[in-house]
């Protein structure tokens, strides 16, 4: 038996998925590493979001958070209904 917080985190696992080129399932790996840059650079009032020292252009930040919503959706939405659980 899985303790709840084992469960969580296979959950987590799961939802993030595999890196580019994979068939796994969920967002990719570097979707994931981009929302996070997103979020320190709004933590840090930066208007740019930068890794390794290049700047990352808005519209792949935008990408970023659509593919998130869709993965979002598809796990907590019901297909058949449409009623978030």
């Amino acid at each position: 038996m899985l303790t709840g917080a084992s469960k969580a985190m296979m959950i987590l696992l799961m939802l993030i998925g595999g890196s580019p080129s994979s068939t796994a399932g969920g967002m990719k790996t570097t979707t994931f590493a981009l929302l996070l840059l997103n979020v320190l650079a709004t933590f840090q009032s930066r208007d740019d979001v930068t890794a390794f020292g290049r700047r990352i252009d808005v519209g792949v930040i935008k990408k970023c958070s659509n593919d998130r919503n869709d993965v979002f959706y598809l796990i907590f939405c019901r297909r058949n209904d449409d009623q978030c659980v």
